[in-house]
């Protein structure tokens, strides 16, 4: 049976490989939601759903208001810009 899925398993093999060297975003910002496109209406209309534009309209507003909350990052000591190493874990 698999013998002749063969083409089908690869595909999906190949689908679910991670791929590392594939260029994503320059910063995490860029993958912050700004709220929809201008074809978000038209494609909610499509599908029958023109309620979706007043929710995304909602979330909008609820995505600006958190980030009123962003954390501010704070510096970190030198010789600490990764994961506490072995040399500077607290434990005995």
């Amino acid at each position: 049976m698999l013998a002749e899925q063969r083409d089908l398993a690869l595909l999906f093999k190949d689908l679910a490989t991670l791929r590392t060297n594939a260029d994503l975003f320059r910063d995490v910002d860029d993958l912050r939601w700004r709220g929809p496109s201008s074809s978000f209406a038209e494609y909610a209309e499509r599908i029958g759903s023109s309620a979706l534009v007043d929710r995304a309209a909602t979330a909008l507003d609820v995505n600006r208001e958190d980030r009123s909350l962003d954390v501010v990052q704070t510096p970190r000591p030198r010789g600490t810009d990764g994961p506490a190493s072995a040399s500077q874990s607290s434990a005995p």
